[in-house]
């Protein structure tokens, strides 16, 4: 089951800093869950993979 999140926004530093950026990410919220639940002892997920892209300009 994906999931889709869309971010927008400035960059802050570097070459592009200024510019606006928009993208669109999705990841895999069930198998997600599991590892959270999994991790809650240790602090929860860490990382989790997702497919997207972003634009900047």
């Amino acid at each position: 089951m994906l999931n889709t999140a869309k971010v927008s926004g400035t960059v802050q530093s570097g070459q592009f800093q200024g510019q606006s950026f928009t993208g669109q990410f999705q990841t895999d919220l069930l198998s997600g869950a599991a590892k959270c639940t999994g991790g809650a002892l240790f602090g929860g997920v860490k990382s989790a993979r997702f497919t997207g892209h972003y634009s900047i300009g």
